[in-house]
């Protein structure tokens, strides 16, 4: 099966006055804003859900009868996060044994296929 591809060169050039490319480069707008800048800002105070989540914790101290912190840094221990050997499956012990049963009823050896020396990629 053959195929072919080609590659075509296309020019595209936007309208004259369209954004952003029609119009000459203009300075940023933070240069110069054309927004209102250095407004006043009315302080409302704290958010609600901050007040409810310190004086949950002010409660939880209280209960605790501690200080309650967050700490972030890392424990001087590593855990242990390696796969525990649990031995053979249940159903892998099973299947062991069914071929070895049948081994042993038909007089014949199980040959297994070894896809890196049987099976050569060309």
């Amino acid at each position: 099966m053959l195929s072919t591809s080609s590659a075509v060169k296309m020019a595209f050039r936007p309208t004259a006055g369209s954004v952003p490319w029609g119009g000459a480069a203009t300075r940023p707008t933070w240069d110069t804003p054309d927004y209102p800048v250095n407004y006043y800002i009315p302080n409302f105070g704290m958010d609600h859900n901050v007040l409810t989540t310190m004086n949950s914790l002010k409660i939880a101290e209280k209960t605790q009868k501690k200080s309650l912190k967050a700490s972030f840094a890392q424990d001087e221990t590593a855990a242990d996060l390696r796969t525990p050997n649990l031995g053979a499956d249940e159903d892998v012990k099973f299947s062991l044994a069914a071929i070895q049963e049948s081994q042993k009823e038909s007089g014949k050896q199980l040959q297994g296929v070894n896809f890196a020396q049987d099976h050569q990629t060309v």
